[in-house]
């Protein structure tokens, strides 16, 4: 049941881009949403959304939400509508007082969003839909085969993967042939080369979760029956939906890690992990089964159910007439728009998982089935659901731009070498702002796979950057690279984890024995890598700091020329880097770590970072004349030289070296017996003239 303010709104057109007084106050809304009203309820709802109980309180008496005085409390809509692809999708302002669009003294409380369904006259003027299983269950389709039908027929880039003609045309090794559309049950696996198959496929972006393990999974006993037959009722939900899909959207063919990597053979699962870039460049269309946490679940369904929502509103809008009477031939016709809560963007618990980001940077087209909406993804646009469409054309980060055209100024004239450097350049920035710190902010329930799984990324940029990938730092970069942080040294307000060593679990506990036990160990990776550490890494990348790593500022030169590392196991497609030693001139000195102390009580994530920031002070020494070793006076100086950070603060110590990379920046070190050095932390230099006040010596970091 509908109050009078409510079907009142029916006989306004304010939903495109106009403004209406709604009622008296927020007071009469809240009494109107108690009363049964389920617009009032829903608008309501968003107000409790947006603000806590103080601000809902403040607003019942007739103040803002900050419980500021105003003249006008009544409440008022105002409806924003854009025609064409735009950025935001339509919406319906909540305000209190009238707008008059005059700077503070309009007060824009909460939206809520506007959509159409399809078919109906408003849709036309709506791009806005929803699709659930109580409502439209069967639009997803629609929109898959409209939004790829489109990219592949208006997109050029999107059909061009970055690659040598022979590449463009690699298949996958094995994929998994789910028959004709009319077809259920018939899928098999099959091998590409000897069949000489060329078609277009399907690729899935998933979690595994605890089911996979348990399900049908491609193993060496295995592989003859699955060539014959796979039986989809012995499969997780996930993967029986992507079939499902695929065979909707005439698609023969699918791959699958699970059913098209050997599972438990360690030479098959490294061949194929180097050959995502092409597994996932090369897929017509990638599905991402964002809302699923585990194969067991499904994607297909959305079973979003808001708190109130959706409501429809008869649709009225003399201006639009004329083209809705083209649809209807009938003025009285003129069907409702719907109001709902906003939808979320959130793709769901792949954002968590470390493998699926690359999956998803890699594939020039994917179908993310998100936590409440659907979501396309292509090299040119980005469009949801809602109606929302962003342009990724100008977009100079795009790991897929085979060269510099469009991301230069048109009628600038310059040469080869400055276009290749413009290009890294970008490449980089894309690199440490849009793949490093996401990558580390997701999980990896296997820390052996910590390059693995970004391996296929590493490739394609490595055509872009033209340089050695060393263990996750681009040798060409090598400086800014060797200083990469914890997110928590710059910022404790957000909900990140603490750095720690990425450790994995060996062995297992015996079966009646009491005193046996699964082991922790550190995996092996070099110390001066950010694949060291497992947590929210981020380098220092920005406009304005280009300068701080200029080579005027290197305090450290390469032991060989233009060579940091002669190893030459240590490149992109590596799958497992162990050991990669550095080799470089540079000055250490050693210092004595004092605890910071913050001069008020902290508790939760900023007493963990304190825990790792210490000062350091000289350690004064000398030099016998029996001995090059460094005998260290136990008078230290109380002077400040830099301010530091361990990279896990548990491994804090009381004495360390320290290294200036650039004028400004460096790191801690620790020496083994062997001479040698490995990562501890990080510093800002506050005594650049003390700590170069020393030999150069060759420095082997490990």
């Amino acid at each position: 049941m509908r109050c009078a303010n409510c079907v009142r709104l029916g006989d306004d057109d304010f939903l495109m881009s106009g403004v209406v007084c709604f009622c008296e106050s927020f007071a009469v809304l809240k009494a109107s949403a108690d009363a049964g009203c389920d617009l009032c309820a829903l608008f309501w709802t968003r107000c409790g959304q947006t603000y806590g109980e103080t601000a809902l309180g403040y607003l019942l008496q007739g103040l803002t939400h900050k419980g500021e005085v105003v003249v006008d409390s009544s409440v008022w809509l105002e409806g924003h509508s854009y025609q064409g692809a735009h950025d935001e999708p339509n919406k319906l302002w909540i305000h209190l007082g009238e707008p008059v669009f005059t700077g503070q003294q309009s007060r824009q409380m909460t939206e809520l969003h506007v959509f159409a369904d399809p078919g109906t006259p408003t849709a036309r003027l709506f791009s806005g839909t929803w699709t659930t299983t109580s409502r439209n269950p069967e639009l997803y389709l629609e929109l898959a085969r409209k939004w790829l039908s489109d990219c592949r027929r208006k997109h050029q880039s999107c059909s061009s993967p970055p690659f040598s003609q022979g590449e463009k045309d690699a298949m996958p090794t094995r994929l998994i042939d789910v028959g004709k559309p009319c077809d259920r049950n018939s899928a098999r696996l099959v091998i590409t080369d000897p069949s000489k198959i060329q078609a277009p496929y399907l690729a899935l972006s998933y979690c595994w979760g605890v089911s996979t393990q348990a399900s049908t999974i491609l193993k060496d006993d295995n592989i003859h029956k699955l060539l014959v037959h796979i039986d989809e009722a012995e499969l997780p939900k996930t993967y029986t939906d992507m079939f499902q899909l695929a065979r909707d959207l005439e698609f023969r063919y699918v791959w699958v890690d699970a059913l098209c990597i050997i599972q438990g053979n360690a030479e098959d699962w490294a061949y194929e992990s180097q050959r995502m870039t092409l597994v996932y460049g090369n897929a017509a269309l990638t599905i991402i089964a964002g809302r699923a946490a585990d194969a067991r679940e499904g994607f297909l369904e959305n079973r979003l159910c808001h708190a109130a929502g959706p409501c429809d509103l008869p649709f009225c809008d003399k201006r639009h007439v004329p083209s809705l009477l083209e649809c209807t031939g009938n003025m009285g016709n003129m069907g409702s728009i719907w109001l709902s809560l906003p939808r979320k963007y959130d793709r769901g618990p792949v954002s968590d998982r470390a493998w699926c980001l690359q999956e998803e940077l890699l594939s020039p087209r994917a179908l993310v089935f998100g936590t409440e909406q659907l979501r396309f993804k292509c090299q040119e646009l980005e469009i949801y659901e809602n109606g929302s469409t962003k342009s990724l054309i100008n977009q100079s980060r795009n790991p897929h731009s085979v060269d510099t055209a469009g991301l230069i100024s048109p009628g600038l004239s310059i040469g080869e070498a400055a276009r290749e450097q413009y290009l890294r350049r970008q490449m980089l920035i894309y690199w440490y702002k849009e793949v490093l710190i996401w990558y580390t902010a997701r999980k990896l329930s296997n820390q052996d796979d910590v390059f693995a799984a970004l391996s296929g990324m590493a490739q394609i940029m490595k055509t872009k950057i033209r340089s050695r990938y060393l263990a996750g730092i681009w040798e060409a970069d090598m400086v800014r690279g060797l200083l990469w942080r914890s997110f928590r040294t710059y910022n404790t307000s957000l909900p990140r984890r603490a750095c720690e060593r990425r450790t994995k679990i060996t062995g297992s506990p015996q079966r009646g024995d009491k005193e046996s036990s699964a082991r922790v160990t550190p995996i092996r990776v070099p110390s001066w890598s950010w694949a060291a550490v497992h947590g929210h890494i981020i380098a220092d990348f920005t406009d304005n700091t280009d300068r701080y790593y200029h080579k005027s500022t290197w305090q450290i030169r390469p032991a060989h020329p233009d060579c940091w590392a002669t190893d030459p196991a240590c490149h992109a497609a590596t799958v497992h880097i162990p050991r990669c030693e550095l080799e470089f001139f540079g000055r250490l000195r050693r210092v004595k770590c004092i605890p910071y102390q913050r001069p008020d009580k902290c508790i939760g994530p900023s007493k963990r970072r304190d825990a790792a920031h210490v000062h350091l002070t000289p350690i004064e020494e000398v030099e016998t004349s029996d001995s090059a070793e460094r005998k260290h006076d136990p008078r230290d100086s109380s002077h400040t030289v830099a301010c530091a950070w361990f990279d896990v603060a548990e491994e804090r110590v009381s004495t360390c070296w320290c290294l200036p990379l650039t004028s400004k920046k460096g790191l801690l070190l620790l020496r083994n017996d062997q001479g040698k050095y490995s990562r501890t932390g990080t510093m800002d230099v506050g005594d650049l003239a003390w700590m170069i006040a020393v030999e150069e010596e060759k420095i082997c970091l490990i």
